[in-house]
């Protein structure tokens, strides 16, 4: 029930899985060495919460969360685990039953469009590692009440929070230097 597609970088495959979760453990039972590309989130913000498999790849030693798989209902809280370094553009694009999501707080980049759409999402604490908040991040996350950017963020770029209808607040720390056309 697995199959994987390889991508041209350090041997470091994604596998995407077809299977239940208990055939998942299977699967990695009987291998010789546990893959490090397949991982379940048991730590997660809802008491409900069903296996997430995250699809990341590698690069430059870092890894880079590309999307995500849900199975059973659809995940609403979601924890990111500390072991993604970046957040691939337009990952969790049009994500419009995510409402409230942890970043680790080691992330190093959240790429372009990767909350676009997400109009469910409500709320969202960026890590101490970004310093740039990309084009069109945030873009029509209508129900976004409450950012809180820290210290250390640099420039926050075109149309970032363009079309979020219900923003409250936005705490933008003084280390902001640079600002985008209609953020």
């Amino acid at each position: 029930n697995l199959m994987s597609r390889r991508h041209d970088i350090e041997d470091f495959p994604v596998y995407y899985y077809t299977g239940s979760y208990r055939q998942l453990n299977e699967y990695v039972a009987v291998q010789k060495e546990k893959p490090k590309y397949i991982r379940y989130l048991n730590q997660t913000v809802c008491a409900d919460g069903e296996p997430v498999f995250f699809f990341v790849r590698k690069i430059n030693d870092r890894v880079v969360l590309e999307g995500l798989t849900i199975y059973g209902e659809q995940q609403r809280c979601l924890v990111i685990p500390d072991w993604i370094d970046s957040i691939a553009p337009g990952a969790f694009k049009n994500d419009e039953a995510l409402e409230s999501i942890v970043l680790p707080q080691k992330l190093q980049e959240i790429g372009r469009e990767a909350f676009s759409g997400c109009t469910g999402l409500k709320s969202i604490r960026i890590p101490d590692g970004i310093e740039v908040i990309e084009p069109y991040t945030f873009l029509k996350c209508w129900n976004l009440e409450h950012v809180q950017i820290p210290e250390g963020v640099k420039k926050i770029d075109n149309y970032a929070f363009e079309s979020c209808y219900d923003l409250v607040s936005v705490a933008v720390p003084s280390s902001v230097v640079e600002f985008g056309q209609d953020i």
